[in-house]
């Protein structure tokens, strides 16, 4: 029996990585061949999953027929995948984040340049802003990293506003540390499906501020209007960026979206990751309803 999980254009990368991981978790709890289809993945730019990723069988690599009957893949309502651990999670996400060599070439280039030791920080806005994340300011998440070492600080954002409030935050305080951030200075927020800050956000004041903001700024593409090329540069940039996180002493986030979780769930020391906000991480051995959803346990 196989089952075949459809990487669809119409949902988030991190947002459907999750739910391949609980479907993946299923497919080898049941013995299941587990193949994915990326026909008409959103940010592929060539060749689909291998533009970036060695790990799993793809159905278009496929020489022999598939095991039959085919499973289809499942949601997160669905209850067959509501019922499994952080640390199952962890073990199949760090099987799954494994770069091709080109990709790995550049994580090689951006880690060359930070020092053996370093921390990082983890800040999502953009289109989270409408609805799904409440607003935390960058202090914040310095609050939380600052005197636990003097290492110098990564920061893994969508936002480069968000690097210069940390750069600004050091300097401001007398602080002796670098950072740096593999973020390009034109991007402001990404925005997956529709770029309309104007539409604010009932969230919180400052989510509306935030997404006001913006438009009095140049106004940015959506990612699902990127060309190859660009689709290409961006998702780079952000694999390239969380693997530097995952191999930092200490990690700053919070836990409000689906990349954040999934970095909980590579960082190389999850203990060390510290969660910002309102949102605690759970015991790693309960039951979660879908890590897509967030930590919710399941019943």
């Amino acid at each position: 029996m196989s089952l075949i999980f459809k990487l669809k254009d119409n949902t988030g990368f991190f947002s459907r990585v999750l739910q391949l991981a609980s479907n993946y978790i299923y497919a080898k709890k049941n013995n299941l061949y587990f193949v994915v289809d990326d026909s008409g993945w959103l940010f592929g730019h060539h060749f689909g999953w291998r533009d970036y990723f060695t790990s799993l069988q793809l159905l278009s690599e496929q020489i022999s027929p598939l095991p039959l009957p085919i499973h289809p893949d499942m949601n997160s309502e669905d209850n067959r995948v509501q019922h499994f651990t952080l640390e199952e999670y962890i073990d199949v996400l760090n099987e799954i984040f494994v770069f091709n060599d080109s990709v790995e070439q550049l994580y090689q280039k951006q880690r060359n340049l930070l020092p053996e030791l370093f921390n990082a920080i983890m800040i999502r806005r953009g289109d989270k802003m409408y609805h799904e994340s409440k607003y935390i300011s960058t202090d914040e998440y310095l609050k939380h990293i600052i005197g636990k070492n003097n290492l110098d600080i990564f920061v893994q954002t969508d936002d480069y506003t968000a690097f210069e409030e940390v750069r600004d935050y050091i300097n401001r305080n007398g602080l002796n540390i670098n950072v740096t951030t593999t973020c390009p200075f034109h991007k402001r927020g990404t925005f997956v499906f529709e770029y309309k800050p104007s539409n604010g956000s009932n969230r919180s004041e400052l989510n509306n501020q935030y997404l006001l903001n913006l438009t009095t700024k140049d106004p940015q593409k959506s990612v699902n209007e990127y060309t190859p090329f660009e689709m290409k540069q961006h998702v780079e940039e952000m694999l390239v960026g969380l693997k530097i996180c995952t191999n930092s002493m200490y990690l700053s986030t919070d836990y409000q979206s689906n990349v954040t979780r999934f970095l909980l769930c590579v960082h190389k020391n999850p203990s060390n990751v510290l969660s910002v906000g309102d949102i605690s991480c759970p015991s790693f051995n309960i039951p979660l309803l879908s890590l897509s959803r967030g930590f919710i346990p399941s019943k």
